[in-house]
Parts: C-alpha cells; structure tokens; sequence
C-alpha cells in the first residue's frame, strides 16, 4: 500500500512542499506548462527535474516536473542591444562581468526553454574568445540538440566543436561532424565557419598543408565576414610557423597587427611574432 502511496506522488505534476528555505530569494517568473496553461509567480529553486513555483492560488510552493514546462519567461535587467555592441566592440571580458552579474542564478534554470537563450548565445562566444573553452562547451552542448531556435542550434554546434578542437578532443570533435553531416557539404558551397573548423581539425590531425587550403579558402571566398576572417588569418600564420614558412608568417601577423587592433588576434600576432625571432634563433 505504501509503494502505490508513492508512486502516484511520482506521477503527479504537482505536489505540495512543506518546507523551503527562504534563502534565496524567489525569482519572478511566468511559466506556460505543455498542456496550455500560463501562470506568473515565484520561482524558488529547483531538485533535479523538478522545478520549486507558487502560483497565485497556491498556499505553499509546490514543485513541477521540468518536462511539463514549455517555457519560462524572467524578467532579465539588462539591455540585449548593450549585449550585443559589446560583443560587436570585442568587449568580451566586460561582457562576461555583465552577463554572470545580471543573470546569475537565471542560467540555473538555462537548460530549459526560457528567454535566456539570446544572451546565452553571446555569453557562449565570449567564453570561447577569452579562452574559457570549457565553458562555452557547456552552454554550446546545451543548445547544439535541443533549441528550437535553428539559428542558434548552428551556431551552438559550431562553437561546441571549436571548443573541442580547442581542448584537443579531435575524435568527439570529428564525430559531430559526422553527425551533424557536414562531412556532406560541398567544400565550394561551404560557409566560411565550417571552412575554418575542418582547417582547425586538419591542424589538430598535425596535416598542416591541408589545413592550410581550408584556411586560403576562407580568405579567399568569405572576406566580408571579419568574424571568421580574422581568426583564418592567425591560423594561416600559426601553421605557416609549423611548416616552417617564417617569412610567411611574419608577413601575415604584420597584417593583422594593422588591420585588426584591439582584437584577440593581434594580440595573439604579436605573440607569435616572438615565438618566429626565438624559432630563427634572433
């Protein structure tokens, strides 16, 4: 009697909770649930898949499976259009601060459907531009199977396997190529970002000269898109350097210390320019 007691408490949506803490504070929130219903109340917290809300009618917060939920909306004090010049202004450290001070405890709840997905998206790129792979890893996994967002999706998968790369993962970065089928892509229809990742993956697999016609593809065919053309440039000269190309490659990093300052790339460019004097023995 006690088990079937039990489990009809585990099929139920909802049930009540006789104790929360009052510490933290409940967070605004409305919550539409699959079955149509839309409410606006206080989120407290959540267990696993259960989410902690009180609804207006309720006495006491009562707990709903995260299944159930369609989607949750907060209210978010922060400007998305300041977000995004930000990010177009290559701020990333600035806006990492902003995003983990504004969202803070929102983005426990970021795996499910809710409002945070556009600043996740930014958030996801900035840790990748700081380095903090990862961390883009863990927001771009989130997003790369499940939004219903297909811009978002993409771009999500793009950063997840660059991340991978980046944390020399070659063979669960070259599985998701294969499984997302963008081994399948014509190479001359190609966006300039799958270019450069299949260069980033001929890199990591040491077949540099490879990884080199990936790269003078993107420069060559995708010029008007900065955010991949600056990084295929630094590539460009990194492998120069490992082909032993120096010349090349300090003719490139001279480049992109004109064309692109104040960038992660330039940056990089005249660090590696260092590594070129110390490789020839200067």
């Amino acid at each position: 009697m006690k088990k079937i007691l039990f489990s009809l408490l585990l099929v139920s949506t909802f049930f009540t909770i006789e104790n929360v803490s009052a510490e933290p504070a409940p967070l605004l929130v409305k919550w539409k649930l699959r079955g149509g219903d839309v409410w606006t109340g206080y989120l407290y917290g959540r267990e696993d898949d259960w989410i902690i809300l009180k609804r207006p009618q309720d006495e006491k917060p009562v707990r709903v499976g995260a299944s159930t939920i369609k989607e949750l909306t907060f209210k978010i004090s922060v400007d998305l259009d300041n977000v995004r010049k930000l990010a177009e202004e290559e701020r990333y450290t600035d806006l990492i601060a902003l995003l983990k001070k504004k969202l803070g405890r929102l983005n426990d709840f970021a795996d499910l459907p809710t409002n945070l997905a556009p600043y996740n998206r930014y958030l996801m790129e900035a840790y990748y531009h700081v380095g903090e792979y990862n961390k883009t890893l863990m927001i771009a996994s989130r997003f790369a199977r499940k939004s219903d967002d297909l811009e978002l999706r993409e771009k999500s998968r793009v950063f997840q396997i660059l991340s991978l790369v980046s944390l020399d993962k070659l063979f669960r970065a070259q599985a998701l190529v294969g499984e997302y089928g963008w081994s399948d892509f014509p190479e001359d229809k190609m966006p300039a970002e799958k270019l450069y990742i299949l260069a980033r993956l001929k890199e990591l697999e040491k077949k540099y000269t490879e990884a080199m016609l990936y790269t003078a593809k993107v420069i060559a065919f995708h010029s008007q898109e900065i955010e991949w053309m600056q990084p295929a440039e630094l590539l460009a000269a990194e492998l120069y350097v490992k082909l032993k190309k120096y010349d090349s490659a300090e003719e490139v990093c001279n480049e992109i210390e004109l064309l692109y300052k104040n960038t992660p790339e330039y940056a990089k460019a005249v660090k590696l320019k260092f590594k070129i004097k110390e490789l020839r023995g200067q």
